[in-house]
């Protein structure tokens, strides 16, 4: 999908300024596929859904992927910045628990590692050895370095607490999707036809494609812009962050809902209002095969049945209702 390339790069821009969403979204819609699907397992729930052509929205954290929302932050990088800035001075801050003269403060402002060269010289005056010293830092050096990591898990817990999210495919034929999401076939896929919604529909715009690649999302640029840059700061990065998995990933050829609208917007259902076609896994139980035909006819939702293929790893899927 060479046109993820150019999505991504009108939206991913560190400076707000380079910004180019209208376009993004008309480069996105063009790709958007006219049918998505979503596997359901069998549930009353699910059910309920179906009767009710509805989807739920829920926390990432409720996914089954530990790194939904999972970016990757470069804290050295970090540092520079976080230290240039007056509330976050850590300079001042060292000399009001040790005394160090102006000169030296001045001196630590412009090393690349100002609380480092602060350490030195304070430890240095203590007529610590060398060793001493080296011992001192790799201390420090862990205890800064658990601290991030505890700061990077804050920001993924917050950003998954924050996001609503549901997840679609471009496909209903996936082996994987039928075991992994309706229940090893026993559970049910639902078409929907996006092409049913107005152009100008909100839902159309908060479909995003999940983009699949080798290393978490790096969010260091957008937070090192918002700590120092000039001219704001781009919120919609979340947008790339969170529709960013492993591409290990990329058998579900996943499109998603992606709701930011913050923690206070609670999880719920969301009507869809484009149901066509129900497919029905092979080994779905009798009493379950008949409650969701009964539902489809008063929808006017036709049905298919899958049975696997005789010479194919593959479904067949045969209309039983229309």
């Amino acid at each position: 999908m060479d046109w993820i390339k150019n999505y991504i790069k009108f939206l991913d821009c560190v400076n707000p300024q380079d910004l180019r969403v209208e376009e993004a979204m008309q480069l996105k819609n063009k790709n958007l596929p006219t049918k998505l699907y979503k596997y359901r397992s069998a549930t009353d729930y699910a059910i309920k859904n179906l009767a009710t052509d509805t989807v739920w929205l829920n926390t990432p954290s409720e996914y089954n992927d530990p790194f939904e929302f999972a970016e990757y932050i470069d804290f050295s990088k970090l540092q520079a910045p976080i230290n240039g800035k007056a509330e976050v001075d850590i300079v001042a801050d060292f000399a009001t628990k040790y005394p160090v003269p102006q000169d030296v403060m001045m001196r630590a402002r412009k090393a690349p590692d100002p609380l480092e060269f602060l350490i030195d010289y304070a430890l240095g005056i203590e007529g610590r050895s060398k060793e001493q010293i080296s011992v001192f830092k790799s201390v420090m050096r862990q205890v800064i370095e658990d601290q991030y990591a505890d700061v990077q898990q804050w920001k993924i817990d917050f950003m998954q607490e924050q996001m609503k999210v549901c997840s679609f495919c471009e496909s209903h034929e996936q082996l994987l999707m039928w075991s992994h999401y309706a229940d090893y076939h026993t559970g049910f896929c639902v078409e929907y036809n996006i092409s049913l919604w107005p152009d100008e529909d909100i839902r159309k715009r908060l479909l995003y494609p999940v983009i699949y690649q080798g290393h978490r999302y790096d969010a260091t640029a957008h937070l090192m812009q918002n700590l120092i840059g000039n001219n704001g700061f781009n919120p919609l990065y979340a947008i790339i962050s969170g529709s960013t998995k492993s591409i290990e990933w990329s058998y579900e050829k996943e499109w998603r809902f992606i709701f930011n609208i913050g923690g206070t917007f609670p999880k719920q259902n969301c009507r869809m209002d484009c149901q066509t076609k129900v497919f029905l896994g092979y080994r779905m139980a009798p009493e379950r095969k008949s409650e969701i035909i009964a539902i489809c006819n008063s929808r006017g939702i036709r049905v298919f049945q899958a049975r696997p293929s005789v010479d194919h790893f593959k479904l067949i899927f045969e209309e039983i209702f229309r």
